[in-house]
């Protein structure tokens, strides 16, 4: 269906009603996924983020509508991303979440440049300028749990609760959930 709302859909609050959403490309699926018949990349909850000339900006096809995602326009939304971040491998993930200060919030996980290949580590990007630009936060989780086998923090998604707070969900591995939570509206420089 072409005009299905991805998971990243985030729909700005009356009188816009503008509805923003990033869209997974199906060339970014694994092979297998790619060479199945009458799968679509639509709802899935991952979009992988492309390379650019800039090697601290990565990019991600950013749509928008006007009449909920019946018609959309499309662009290049930059992610900027710290040096340290450069060589991993990133996805952007699940939701786009507003707050009251009218900026956006999202998650994306990865593999960090050295470590094991199952060590996924979270962060969180936010936009001031309704999704064109993003920069990159904080670092939400990582590590493998003790005592279990999993593939580190990752797959997050963002809630923001009526007074303010944020919480964040991940995964790690198929049976182990956690949830982080901010107390301060989301101030990069205030600690949990």
């Amino acid at each position: 269906v072409e005009h299905i709302l991805e998971p990243s859909t985030y729909q700005f609050p009356e009188p816009d009603t503008e509805v923003l959403m990033f869209r997974q490309e199906k060339h970014d699926w694994p092979k297998e996924m790619r060479e199945t018949p009458g799968i679509r990349a639509a709802g899935r909850p991952e979009v992988t983020l492309r390379p650019t000339r800039d090697p601290d900006v990565r990019e991600a096809t950013i749509c928008r509508s006007r009449d909920q995602g019946l018609t959309r326009t499309e662009s290049a939304a930059a992610i900027h991303l710290p040096e340290w971040l450069r060589d991993c491998p990133l996805y952007l993930c699940r939701k786009i979440v507003g707050l009251a200060d009218s900026s956006l919030l999202m998650t994306l996980y990865g593999l960090p440049p050295s470590g094991p290949a199952t060590d996924h580590k979270s962060y969180a990007i936010r936009s001031t300028d309704r999704g064109e630009t993003w920069r990159f936060l904080a670092a939400v989780g990582g590590g493998t749990p003790i005592g279990l086998r999993s593939e580190g923090f990752d797959e997050p998604t963002l809630l923001v609760l009526s007074d303010g707070r944020i919480q964040c969900f991940l995964r790690s591995g198929a049976s182990y959930q956690a949830s982080l939570g901010s107390h301060d509206g989301g101030d990069k420089n205030a600690t949990m």
